[in-house]
This record gives structure tokens, sequence and C-alpha cells, in this order.
């Protein structure tokens, strides 16, 4: 109880957000289509220092799962649950096991002048070792990870919009 308290003190049991976004010009379906391909596609960028392999086999939809797994020698790994998919626009993970508890939320929006793309992590993280893990170190470089995912996502989409211009 004392340290459950002195942890609440210093902020390790608050839970937290994560939220990165990226604007792109070009329509909402052309990014959304992207989407389906989180974790796994090729414009994934192969210094992100985890991964995220997936556990079931066939169409992306609720009840797919996934492990994230960071690659170190200490284990630090997540199991995740698709609990929200709407096609081209919305993917929700809720951490079902592991270091992480929470959701995380990649969303794609229209805008007038092209399209929005959010991820949203709301988490806790579960031991305390692991705590001091995260706050030290993987909190900063998951937030790293994240927006080179999502810069890599909008140089491939730009790319592509460029390759179906020149035909």
């Amino acid at each position: 109880m004392l340290l459950d308290e002195l942890l609440g003190h210093f902020g390790f049991n608050q839970e937290k957000t994560l939220h990165q976004l990226v604007f792109l010009e070009v329509p909402a379906k052309v990014v959304g289509a992207e989407l389906i391909y989180w974790g796994q596609a090729s414009w994934w960028p192969p210094k992100v220092s985890f991964k995220l392999r997936r556990k079931t086999i066939g169409d992306l939809k609720v009840g797919t799962q996934y492990e994230l797994k960071y690659q170190f020698p200490f284990s630090f790994s997540s199991e995740l649950e698709v609990t929200r998919y709407v096609p081209d626009r919305v993917i929700e993970h809720t951490f079902i096991k592991g270091a992480l508890r929470g959701q995380e939320t990649i969303l794609v929006e229209e805008r007038y002048n092209g399209t929005k793309i959010s991820y949203t992590l709301k988490y806790r993280i579960k031991g305390l070792g692991r705590k001091i893990l995260w706050s030290l170190l993987l909190g900063r470089l998951h937030s790293a990870n994240i927006k080179m995912i999502l810069m890599s996502l909008k140089e491939h989409i730009l790319k592509m919009q460029g390759d179906t211009t020149k035909s």
C-alpha cells in the first residue's frame, strides 16, 4: 500500500496519453487503405525498435490479435487485440496481456483540404521495473518510433500519389 501511494505521488500509477498526428493533402480513402497493414506494411520503418507480429490469420477484424515486442535483451512485450475496426477510418487495439494496459487508436479523418491521421495511446504500465524502464527509456523511444512510423506512412502515400499522377 505504501509503495502504491509513493508511486502514485510520482505519477507512476496514472493513466498516460501519447498523441501524435500527421496531415496529408490526399483523400482519406487513400490513407485509410494503408491502415490495415499497420505493423506489417512494406512502408513500416526497419529502424523501429519494436515489432508488431500478427498472431491470428485471416482478414483484419475485431478480434484480430498481435504481439508487440521491443527488441532488447530484456523482456518488454504486450499482446493486443483489435477491439474496434471501421475500414479506412479507425483501428483500435486494446492491450490484453503483458507490460502495457490500455488502448491504441489510429484514426483517419477527412478534412476539407486533406486527411489527418491521429495516433493515440492511452496506457498504464504493469510492474514496477517496467514502469521505471518506460519512464527512463521506452516511453520516449515509443514516441519517437510512432513519429517515425507516421512519417514513413506519409512518405509512402505521397510517393504513391506521385507515381499515379505521372501515369
